[in-house]
């Protein structure tokens, strides 16, 4: 049998070739030149597992504070409304606690007596008074010993509060602090504005005079707002009256009750 070059298998466009393979009918991937680049050079994708990311001693010390001054608050007394008031010594500091009444005069003495040491009063939670004539002879007695006042920013003080805060011989605050004035009224719900006239402006002037505060500032105070609500002063108060005798309120100092920290 001879064989016939034109009897090779054709291509598909009728010339000599190998016979189109047969497949299941699916379309065969067509693999690009990038794709082969691709697998040639898959080393150059390698990397190396990214190394783990080291902690600061910094952050972790300052979480670490931020923990212990969260925690050094929750256990912090929380001020009772009601309470009559009260000093808590801590070697030369006494921080205040309630309002004042018609014993108040008494104990504070007492307190005074037993702790010569003290030369600062750091007043926290001072809502006001229910008698002023007690008040008022509380911080004549303060001024007269030498004792300092303080607030701290987070300190409260209203009404007769400000006055005890008045008797400092130093009057220093952290800013933030809150005081707050309003006009008096007496047990049988008498006030300035329903008498027409203040019975008590000229000796509370000359009790603020003594304190080398601004006279005018307690007829500031009482006109700023009636007895059921408060004005908080502002700093332009605060300097307008002389009521700190450094001028200014300070940063708070929030580390402050750490030992050794200055």
């Amino acid at each position: 049998m001879s064989w016939n070059p034109d009897d090779r298998p054709r291509s598909l466009d009728g010339r000599p070739g190998h016979s189109p393979r047969r497949h299941s009918g699916r379309p065969r991937p067509v693999q690009t030149l990038h794709a082969r680049r691709d697998a040639d050079d898959w080393t150059d994708s390698w990397t190396e597992p990214m190394p783990r990311r080291k902690r600061s001693p910094v952050g972790l010390l300052i979480g670490l504070l931020i923990a212990v001054i969260f925690m050094w608050e929750a256990v912090q007394p929380r001020p009772d409304p009601d309470a009559r008031f009260n000093l808590v010594v801590e070697d030369t500091i006494a921080y205040a606690y309630g309002g004042t009444d018609h014993h108040s005069f008494a104990d504070v003495r007492r307190q005074l007596d037993e702790n010569p040491q003290l030369e600062t009063i750091v007043l926290k939670h001072v809502p006001g008074t229910t008698h002023l004539g007690e008040n008022t002879r509380i911080a004549q007695m303060i001024r007269a010993r030498g004792l300092n006042t303080h607030l701290e920013s987070t300190s409260f003080i209203a009404s007769g509060g400000v006055d005890l805060f008045l008797a400092g011989r130093e009057r220093t605050m952290e800013c933030g602090a809150r005081l707050g004035v309003h006009s008096w009224q007496n047990q049988h719900g008498e006030s300035p504005r329903t008498l027409g006239h203040d019975p008590i402006q000229d000796r509370m002037e000359r009790f603020h005079a003594s304190l080398d505060v601004d006279p005018d500032f307690y007829a500031f105070a009482r006109d700023a707002a009636p007895h059921s609500t408060l004005y908080f002063l502002s700093r332009d108060d605060l300097e307008r009256f002389g009521l700190l005798t450094d001028g200014a309120c300070e940063p708070a100092d929030w580390f402050g009750f750490l030992p050794g920290w200055d």
